[in-house]
C-alpha cells in the first residue's frame, strides 16, 4: 500500500511538471532613449520679503546725495544642466532720464551705480572683486560668478549702491542691468 501511494504521488508530480513545462510563454524588450537638452534658467530677482520688480532707490537729502544709498539684497536663482558663469552689464552706458530738466541729465551708469555679490550659494566663486562694490559698466560685461555647479536653485544675492553726488539735475534716472548666464 505504501508503494502504491508513493508511485501515485510520483505520477502526479511528473504530470504536474509536464503540464508546467508545456505552458506557452513569450518575452519582449524595448529600449527607452532620452534626448536631454542643455538648459539654463535665471529666475526673477526678489528681496528676502519676496518682493520683485524694479529696484527703487530714492535719493533725498544732502547726506544721501553725498554718501549714496544701498538697495536691499536681491536673490537670484539659476537652474542649469551644466556648470555656469554669470556676467553683469548695463544695457546702456547712460541712465535714461525722465523729468523736466534740460541740462546735467547725462548720468553715466559706471560713474554712479555699483554692484556686489552679497551672498553666494552657487558653489562657484565670486569674481572680479564683487565681494565689495564694483562699478557697473555700460560698455563691457563684468564676470560676477565663476564656476557655478550644475543643478537646481543655485542662488546668489546682489546689492546695488548709487552715489550720484550733486552733479545731476533732479528727476528719475533708470538703467537696465543685464545678467548673462553662460554654461561651460
Amino acid at each position: 500500500m505504501k508503494r502504491t501511494i508513493i508511485t501515485f504521488i510520483a505520477c502526479i508530480a511528473t504530470i504536474t511538471m509536464a503540464i508546467a513545462q508545456n505552458q506557452p510563454s513569450s518575452g519582449a524588450s524595448q529600449t527607452v532613449s532620452l534626448a536631454l537638452a542643455n538648459v539654463v534658467q535665471i529666475t526673477q530677482f526678489s528681496t528676502g520679503s519676496g518682493n520683485s520688480g524694479p529696484v527703487e532707490m530714492p535719493l533725498a537729502g544732502t547726506n544721501v546725495m553725498a554718501n549714496g544709498i544701498e538697495s536691499p539684497e536681491y536673490s537670484v536663482s539659476i537652474n542649469s544642466t551644466n556648470g555656469f558663469s554669470v556676467k553683469a552689464q548695463a544695457v546702456s552706458e547712460y541712465f535714461t532720464y525722465t523729468g523736466n530738466a534740460t541740462t546735467n541729465t547725462n548720468m553715466r551708469v559706471s560713474d554712479v551705480l555699483q554692484l556686489k555679490v552679497a551672498n553666494n550659494s552657487t558653489t562657484g566663486t565670486v569674481a572680479g572683486g564683487h565681494t565689495s562694490y564694483q562699478p557697473v559698466s555700460g560698455s563691457a560685461q563684468s564676470q560676477i560668478i565663476n564656476n557655478g555647479s550644475r543643478g537646481a536653485n543655485q542662488t546668489f544675492a546682489i546689492k546695488y549702491k548709487a552715489t550720484p553726488g550733486y552733479n545731476y539735475s533732479g528727476g528719475n534716472y533708470s538703467a537696465s542691468i543685464l545678467y548673462t548666464v553662460t554654461q561651460f
